[in-house]
């Protein structure tokens, strides 16, 4: 059996929650302490016990000592659930031999009679149950095995006992002879945290999902822990999210957006089972949306079009936007200078738009009437209160359907719920950032922001980006493009989806008996702390599998970088100063090192500017950088401080000869 935190006294917390006495922990505790110090001949004491001594001792009034008493027999029975490896283990005995004798032992203050309903709800039937509290004697003095032993007449080598306690189930049935099977919580198997009191109830939830879903070979393994660690909390706690904002909102329609939005949609539904509100899984882009929206050639148009990119020409931006006409293309390339160029100019890059506007508006009301249809087809009413879930940063994409479907007369309210946005989210549109909100915190936007490649992996989805919108048959169905590049993210995310499913279905159960409990544990705090250590200080077995996984660059995905280049994996300084330059997480890269040479490679990167200028020196020598050299100085020089800078200043006017004002004659 297990709990679904790793502290016991975490249970005593929501019990103070639901009869509304906010010191209910320290006062448990406290009613346990001096119930023992009662019965100093005894090793272990009744539930009874501990209350009757809250109530004597005068720490809790007799009426809320029994309100509590019973709270916490309820949230024991709700909240103590089956083990994954542990039921696995009963069933194969079971099965090998039904006539083995089952017995169960447990160091525990409830009654014995309370302990085998907990175990029959669960769906174990054993031949009897020991519990500590009865007998005064405990496993972990060893005392309650002899119990057992003398009771059952059982000789210790014909006996194997199962635990997860190393120190009572393994080491003191060990030191009766018994021949143990110890299957304890690992506190060395996640590969992305130090364990910590703050991610313990992370950490515990994680592996029961883990123990559930069964081992994978790697990298699938680290992916599935990676979730389970890292991306369940944050997943989760953002879905908790979403509810809180929909009912803010009064939404009536959940728009879950792109691929970013699907594995939240599908936590939300195992959380969340009765909500009643209609939940659409948006299978679009910001490419489909940005261009529906289209409606004139300006800078956010040409900035849309050429998705920010370099290396472009005229011809592949065209085609991004599906305008291949011969005529169109011709006219747009006869604005250049160099036809067949890349990156052109950017006065010559607007004129070419400008020559390709008629085509290119064409297609974007094409596009315009698809999506507004998609909408319609997949239940977004014209008129209607709809919450849009995505990651979030800019929120673009819902900017984007607010000014179309404005424009179009919808009378379509929206709302947003993300994981940050950043400063630039614009103002005028309704929406919430859980970890941040327009960039403040600012310090958990700045490291989010080291690497957002680490969150869009946990986000993902276990499929390709969508391309475009398509009518077929009468319906309009998302086209798929497959693409080599993204290979290697959609198995990882299809690694990490079942965890993250376990996960919910955990958190489900918790939230439903004890929902002051899981705002305590889901909290954006704890959380954000765990994020952050792990991409600070991530461990080699996650900076490896990720360096199997690329990312898009920007809309349409032209384009992939590696988040960390394997060329890293050599471990030197040198594979990793040159991994670097192409790769997104720069700790992802430092944690190929070993610990010496991680030092010289920050001591690096503090002088990079530096360290390039005099690589680039010694490949162009002096006098071709003479260009470089004089922007390095000036770099360095705003670096000076002030004070500094001005006595430079004064120094300088004082030894170079300055120019003599015209005299004034006087006639």
């Amino acid at each position: 059996m297990a709990r679904p935190f790793a502290d016991p006294t975490d249970l005593f917390d929501a019990v103070g929650l639901e009869i509304d006495v906010p010191g209910f922990r320290a006062v448990r505790v406290e009613a346990e302490a001096r119930a023992r110090r009662r019965k100093p001949g005894r090793e272990d004491i009744r539930f009874s016990e501990i209350y009757d001594a809250m109530v004597e001792e005068g720490l809790l009034g007799n009426d809320l000592a029994l309100r509590a008493r019973a709270c916490e027999l309820r949230l024991e029975h709700e909240l103590c659930g089956v083990r994954p490896a542990g039921r696995r283990l009963y069933e194969a005995v079971r099965d090998i031999n039904p006539d083995a004798e089952l017995i169960a032992i447990s160091d525990m203050y409830l009654p014995a009679a309370e302990i085998e309903r907990i175990l029959e709800a669960n769906g174990y039937r054993f031949d009897r149950v020991y519990v500590s509290s009865e007998y005064g004697l405990t496993k972990h003095w060893g005392t309650l095995y002899d119990v057992v032993a003398r009771d059952l007449d059982v000789v210790p080598t014909n006996w194997v006992h199962v635990g997860d306690n190393p120190w009572s189930d393994v080491h003191m049935a060990r030191s009766r002879g018994i021949r143990v099977l110890g299957i304890p919580y690992p506190t060395d198997a996640v590969p992305t945290t130090t364990p910590s009191p703050a991610t313990a109830s992370h950490d515990r939830i994680g592996h029961l999902a883990l123990e559930e879903v069964g081992s994978a070979a790697w990298p699938d393994r680290v992916f599935a822990q990676f979730a389970a660690h890292v991306g369940a909390p944050l997943i989760v706690g953002m879905a908790r999210q979403v509810r809180r904002d929909a009912d803010r909102a009064g939404a009536d329609t959940l728009l879950f957006l792109g691929r970013d939005g699907y594995v939240i949609e599908e936590v939300y539904a195992r959380l969340y089972p009765e909500d009643p509100r209609r939940r659409i899984r948006f299978a679009g882009s910001r490419k489909i949306v940005g261009y529906a929206a289209l409606e004139a050639i300006d800078t956010a148009a040409l900035a849309f079009l050429t998705g920010c990119k370099s290396e472009l020409d005229v011809t592949e931006i065209l085609a991004r936007v599906d305008v291949v006409d011969e005529a169109s293309v011709s006219a747009a390339r006869s604005c250049l200078s160099n036809p067949d160029g890349k990156d052109p100019p950017s006065h010559e890059l607007v004129a070419a738009m400008h020559a390709a506007a008629p085509a290119i508006l064409t297609q974007a009301r094409r596009a315009r009437e698809l999506l507004l249809g998609y909408l319609r087809q997949e239940g977004v009413a014209e008129s209607s209160t709809t919450h849009v879930v995505d990651i979030g940063w800019g929120c673009s994409i819902q900017t984007a359907l607010a000014k179309l479907l404005r424009t179009e007369g919808w009378q379509v309210r929206l709302t947003g719920s993300y994981l940050g946005t950043k400063n630039e989210a614009p103002a005028d549109v309704v929406m919430n950032g859980w970890l941040f909100q327009r960039g403040l915190p600012a310090a958990r936007m700045k490291t989010v922001f080291t690497c957002l490649e680490i969150p869009e992996l946990l986000f993902a989805a276990p499929e390709f980006a969508v391309d475009r919108l398509e009518m077929r048959d009468g319906i309009i169905v998302p086209i798929r493009r497959r693409a080599a590049a993204e290979e290697g993210r959609v198995a990882a995310a299809a690694a990490m989806r079942p965890v993250l499913l376990a996960v919910a279905d955990r958190v489900r159960r918790l939230e439903e008996a004890a929902p002051g409990l899981a705002d305590a544990i889901y909290s954006s705090d704890r959380v954000f702390d765990l994020f952050r250590r792990v991409v600070d200080s991530p461990a080699p077995a996650l900076a490896e599998a990720i360096s199997t996984v690329g990312h898009g660059e920007g809309i349409g995905e032209t384009g992939h970088r590696p988040i960390v280049d394997p060329i890293a994996a050599d471990g030197t300084i040198r594979s990793a100063w040159r991994a670097l330059r192409r790769s997104y997480w720069r700790a992802g890269v430092v944690a190929f090192l070993p610990a010496g040479k991680r030092r010289v490679l920050e001591l690096m990167l503090r002088h990079r500017r530096n360290i390039d200028l005099i690589l680039h020196v010694r490949r162009q020598g002096v006098r071709g950088s003479a260009h470089d050299l004089a922007w390095w100085a000036r770099h360095q020089y705003w670096r000076i401080p002030e004070p500094t800078r001005f006595r430079i200043k004064r120094a300088v006017r004082f030894v170079l000869p300055t120019k003599s004002e015209p005299r004034e004659v006087v006639q």
